[in-house]
């Protein structure tokens, strides 16, 4: 899964896709998603329909750069955003089932 310290943005662009979890160290939700999140990222790492997973910390980017949390929408946490070249084309938020239905990433995913 990605990590660092560069602008978000940059990261749902240097993928052909993308999922992004907004997610807070305080929420009791997002913790119960971790295993489904992890899962769903081992999944889709390989083969050619390969998917790049990114945690994003709504905290540090609220002490950063609030503005991005409006620009994503993020009103809860735990919040998914997922990008296909470069442009966010579905969300969903809360939790998800567990345990997640193999190779299905549909189930984060309503349209936007």
């Amino acid at each position: 899964m990605g990590s660092g310290v560069l602008p978000l943005d940059s990261f749902f662009t240097s993928y052909r896709a993308a999922v992004a979890m907004f997610t807070s160290a305080t929420c009791v939700q997002c913790r119960s998603m971790e295993p489904v999140f992890e899962v769903l990222a081992r999944e889709k790492k390989k083969g050619r329909d390969k998917v790049e997973f990114f945690r994003v910390d709504v905290d540090l980017i609220l002490s950063l750069q609030p503005a991005l949390l409006r620009k994503y929408g993020i009103i809860s946490t735990p919040t998914f955003r997922f990008f296909l070249d470069g442009k966010m084309v579905r969300m969903r938020f809360g939790l998800l089932p567990s345990p997640p239905p193999r190779y299905s990433l549909s189930l984060l995913s309503t349209p936007c």
